[in-house]
């Protein structure tokens, strides 16, 4: 799956699918306000169940995406939430702040940051 270049992954994961859900059904609705036979033939009957299908498969696709970063990122800040805050450094004795870059890798993805 191409993610657009400036997207966090699992962001951009998530925009790719919404773009292709809107593309999509901006097409089926006028496909399926169309009067006509065609529209009404068994072949087109089957494309519509084919295009209903796909969009369950990509909204299953979008919730296990976010359910698998939900439980990713909950186990990062665990681990990472059991540090000290203030980290001393053994040589010079001075405080830094003990912040992890991996949970600030995560947050600003998640936007809140």
């Amino acid at each position: 799956m191409k993610v657009d270049l400036n997207w966090p992954p699992v962001a951009g994961r998530l925009q790719w699918m919404i773009k292709l859900k809107s593309r999509m059904d901006s097409c089926f609705q006028k496909y399926k306000e169309w009067d006509c036979k065609v529209v009404q033939s068994e072949e087109s009957l089957n494309v519509l169940k084919k295009y209903d299908d796909l969009l369950l498969k990509l909204n299953d696709l979008e919730l296990s995406t976010i359910s698998k970063w939900v439980n990713e990122i909950q186990d990062i800040i665990r681990k990472h939430m059991n540090k000290s805050l203030f980290a001393t450094d053994v040589q010079t004795h001075l405080l830094s702040i003990n912040y992890s870059a991996e949970v600030s890798f995560w947050l600003a993805h998640s936007g809140q940051f």
